[in-house]
């Protein structure tokens, strides 16, 4: 399929729908099924080897490329990994509405990358990044609760750590859609996606120890088949919602400026995120986060226009 063809509004479209139906099966699973780091592996890692059969199906079932794609791949992955784990580390020993916080601060530093790849942010953008990041703080924000852990040095470290390999995430992608082997996304996603999927694997073994299993078993000692059924439609689902995000999101970092792009991604997924939680999930929100979802959708105009 030639990209190309496609109005990027429409490919955004598609992306933060696949994104959106991924988030809200992630928000059930960890929610109805298992919100234990096993649970967590096991999802990422067979929605990860989903993913690479999507992502070589959307290749033609070839895998033509260079030296030079796989070396960013595998640091696309590794860079991911890292990220994962740092905002896994802070998240355990810190507060976890001041942890999200500042991993989304990671969208400024991506958003304004495009100076170095010689694209211009005028001078509207600069005030749609600006409320973009008002949406991202305002929307993460939550009330404090007494048993939440307090911010600490080693915390902060390790959430700055988090903001900056997440950022360094978009501008792996970018620096290879800038190069000459863009055209070679399919290989740079699979290659990606073994490293994810090689990632959850240890640290699904490591927590085999700890954790209790993901589907209990029955009395008769065995596993329910219609939740293993049921599981298996999820992550197969996520796969593919996961796998056209992902194909979209790497073409269009390529044809979009960064200060665009970026904020409208990360920003986009969080609002509609939010507005499922509301609908789905009967979730409610505070006056400071409604404001904040005003900001985004302010700040969407102003990168759009």
């Amino acid at each position: 399929m030639d990209l190309s063809k496609i109005p990027n509004i429409i490919l955004l479209a598609v992306s933060m729908t696949a994104c959106l139906g991924s988030n809200v099966l992630k928000n059930y699973f960890s929610k109805k099924v298992s919100n234990t780091t096993r649970g967590c592996q096991l999802y990422n890692m067979i929605t990860s080897i989903v993913c690479c059969f999507v992502i070589f199906a959307y290749a033609g079932f070839r895998l033509d490329g260079s030296l030079y794609t796989v070396a960013i791949g595998a640091v696309f992955g590794i860079v991911t990994a890292i990220a994962a784990i740092c905002g896994f580390i802070a998240m355990s020993i810190g507060p976890l509405s001041y942890t999200t916080v500042m991993t989304s601060c990671s969208t400024v530093i991506t958003a304004i990358s495009g100076l170095f790849f010689g694209e211009t942010i005028p001078a509207l953008k600069w005030v749609g990044i600006a409320l973009m990041m008002v949406c991202l703080i305002l929307s993460n924000k939550k009330e404090t609760t007494s048993d939440e852990k307090k911010a600490s040095l080693k915390w902060f470290i390790f959430s700055m750590l988090a903001a900056v390999f997440c950022a360094a995430i978009g501008l792996i992608q970018k620096t290879h859609q800038e190069s000459a082997h863009k055209s070679e996304l399919s290989l740079l996603l699979i290659v990606a996606f073994a490293f994810s999927t090689l990632f959850s694997l240890v640290w699904y073994i490591i927590s085999l120890k700890k954790d209790p299993p993901v589907i209990e078993k029955s009395e008769n000692g065995k596993c329910h088949v219609k939740m293993i059924t049921f599981l298996a439609i999820i992550f197969v689902t996520v796969g593919i919602g996961v796998a056209l995000n992902n194909i979209i999101n790497l073409y269009l970092v390529g044809v979009m400026d960064s200060a665009v792009f970026f904020p409208i991604v990360n920003g986009g997924h969080l609002i509609l995120s939010t507005l499922a939680g509301l609908v789905l999930f009967k979730e409610k929100l505070s006056k400071t986060q409604w404001v904040g979802l005003a900001s985004g959708i302010a700040a969407t105009f102003c990168l759009c226009f």
